[in-house]
C-alpha cells in the first residue's frame, strides 16, 4: 500500500496524492503491470536489502514507458520492515536510441555482408571464367582435330 509520494510520481501516473495513499499497485495499475510489481516488491521484502529492475509504466496519457525501479526495504526503529521505499527512472528514450543503434548496426552489417558475398561472387566468376576459356578454346582444337582425323569437313 503506498504511504506517501511526490509530486513527479502524481504527475506521471495521473493519479492525486490523496487517491494514492493507501491504494496498491493494482488500484493505481493495469492487472499484467501490477503483477510484475508485486512479485518484484514481494522478492525484495523476502530478501531485503535494495532491487533495481527494469520493467514499464502506464503513464497518465496511456503510454507504456520503458522504465528503471530502484527499490530499497526500510526498516522501523526496531529494525522491523516498515515498507519499501522506491524511485523510478524513465528510460524511454534512451531505449528507442539504444534500438535505433542496434537496427543501423546490423542494417550495416548487413550491407557489408551483401558487398562481401558480391565481392566473393565476382573472383568466383572470374577463376571460373579463366579455366573455362582454356577449357572451351582446347575442346574446339580437339574437336577440330578428331574432324581431321576421320576425315570430316571443319565448319
Amino acid at each position: 500500500m503506498y504511504r506517501g509520494c511526490n509530486l513527479a510520481f502524481e504527475r506521471y501516473l495521473g493519479i492525486p496524492r490523496e487517491r494514492l495513499l493507501g491504494s496498491t499497485v493494482f488500484d493505481v495499475a493495469p492487472r499484467d503491470l501490477a503483477d510484475v510489481y508485486r512479485k518484484a516488491d514481494d522478492g525484495l521484502l523476502e530478501a531485503g536489502g535494495a532491487q533495481i529492475y527494469e520493467t514499464r509504466v502506464q503513464f497518465a496519457d496511456g503510454t507504456r514507458r520503458d522504465v528503471v525501479f530502484h527499490k530499497a526495504v526500510l526498516h522501523d526503529a526496531q529494525g522491523k520492515i516498515a515498507g519499501i521505499a522506491g524511485a523510478m527512472l524513465d528510460v524511454t528514450e534512451q531505449r528507442a536510441a539504444e534500438r535505433a543503434r542496434q537496427e543501423a548496426l546490423e542494417s550495416a552489417r548487413s550491407a557489408q555482408r551483401l558487398a562481401s558475398i558480391g565481392t566473393l561472387a565476382a573472383g568466383v566468376a572470374h577463376e571460373l571464367h579463366n579455366p573455362l576459356t582454356f577449357v572451351l578454346s582446347n575442346v574446339e582444337l580437339l574437336t577440330d582435330a578428331v574432324r581431321r582425323l576421320r576425315g570430316m569437313p571443319g565448319d
